[in-house]
C-alpha cells in the first residue's frame, strides 16, 4: 500500500456491497442483545453496552433499504465505528472477508462523500 492510500473493509447487506475506511472500524464483534427505545426512528435498533461503554446500535440493512437477508443469522456482525469523536454500533448481514485499497488520489474529500455510505 502506497504512502496515502485507504484500507477498506467490505460488509454485505442482502446484495450490495459497503465499504467502511479501515482506520475507521475500531472492531468487528458478534451480535450482543441491545436495549430498545420506545418511538425512535425505525433504524435505530436500541443500545448496547460494549465494556461498560453505552454504544447506538443503527439497522444498516434498513438504512440502505436492504432488508431481505439471504444470509444465515449466524453470520451477522456489529461493526464498531467512529464518527469523530464518537462510537456507534452498525448491524451487518455479513463480512465480505476481504480488504482493499483505495489510491490517494480516489480519496479527495469529493470522492470520499461519495464513496462511503458510512
Amino acid at each position: 500500500m502506497a504512502s496515502g492510500d485507504q484500507a477498506i473493509i467490505d460488509f454485505k447487506l442482502g446484495h450490495k456491497k459497503i465499504g467502511l475506511f479501515l482506520s475507521e472500524v475500531k472492531e468487528i464483534i458478534e451480535p450482543i442483545p441491545a436495549i430498545k427505545v420506545p418511538m425512535t426512528h425505525p433504524f435505530f435498533k436500541g443500545f448496547i453496552s460494549l465494556r461498560g461503554e453505552v454504544i447506538p446500535l443503527i439497522d444498516s440493512p434498513k438504512v440502505m433499504h436492504t432488508e431481505e437477508n439471504p444470509y444465515n443469522k449466524e453470520d451477522e456482525k456489529y461493526v464498531i465505528a467512529s464518527a469523530g469523536r464518537k462510537k456507534m454500533a452498525l448491524l451487518f448481514m455479513r463480512l465480505a472477508e476481504r480488504i482493499r485499497t483505495l489510491p490517494k488520489y480516489l480519496l479527495s474529500a469529493r470522492n470520499r462523500r461519495q464513496m462511503v455510505c458510512f
